[in-house]
């Protein structure tokens, strides 16, 4: 038989998505449409627009199942899951939307929970969110904290979707400064014992 043009025994390669974390990712030699995954943010996809990174559809920047579970007690105001936000990771009009299952050890105290964003990543970063829908009183009732954080300007995030109406927030500079989401949890008494189950964070 012959080698039918020569290619006879090669396996043709499949493509493979370039992995880059956010700090060695290209920008010198990247082309409009080109695609790469983050291994930073559970390898999301990200495509270049010819100027920055965009994520490339609805990625997934984290998904945590915490083994043990994640616990808080005390009454005083905590963090119990947090969003790492590299500068300039954000795109104008680029949406944060993080989902946090939580528990309650009983059914007595009243659980709040609080959404902050800024340099810090600790209670003292600005307070953008207080989801009263997720204040629990009922024993191992799970919170669905299930909003969105939109970027409008380099120091302004917007809050655009928690039954509530669109609410400008000014923050630290985002496009300058690495910056944390982070959701918190206060009990009301703190003697019972707040669970985070599972969480993720996605940015479109």
């Amino acid at each position: 038989m012959g080698n039918h043009g020569g290619f006879e025994g090669q396996l043709s390669s499949p493509l493979v998505t370039p992995v880059y974390t956010w700090a060695t990712k290209p920008t010198v030699g990247a082309y409009t449409g080109q695609v790469i995954q983050i291994s930073d943010f559970d390898s999301a996809f990200f495509i270049w627009d010819g100027t920055r990174w965009n994520p490339k559809d609805f990625e997934q920047l984290q998904h945590l199942v915490p083994i043990p579970r994640t616990t808080i007690t005390g009454a005083t105001e905590q963090v119990i899951f947090q969003q790492s936000v590299p500068a300039n990771f954000l795109h104008l009009g680029g949406l944060l939307s993080p989902v946090v299952m939580l528990s309650k050890s009983a059914a007595v105290e009243t659980l709040t929970v609080r959404v902050r964003f800024g340099t810090a990543g600790t209670v003292a970063d600005t307070l953008c969110v207080t989801p009263t829908a997720v204040t629990a009183s009922t024993q191992l009732t799970f919170g669905n904290i299930h909003f969105g954080l939109a970027k409008t300007a380099a120091t302004t995030l917007r809050l655009i979707w928690n039954g509530q109406a669109s609410t400008d927030i000014t923050v630290a500079n985002m496009d300058t400064n690495n910056c944390f989401l982070s959701v918190t949890a206060q009990l009301s008494v703190g003697a019972e014992t707040v669970s985070l189950e599972q969480a993720h964070c996605l940015y479109y």
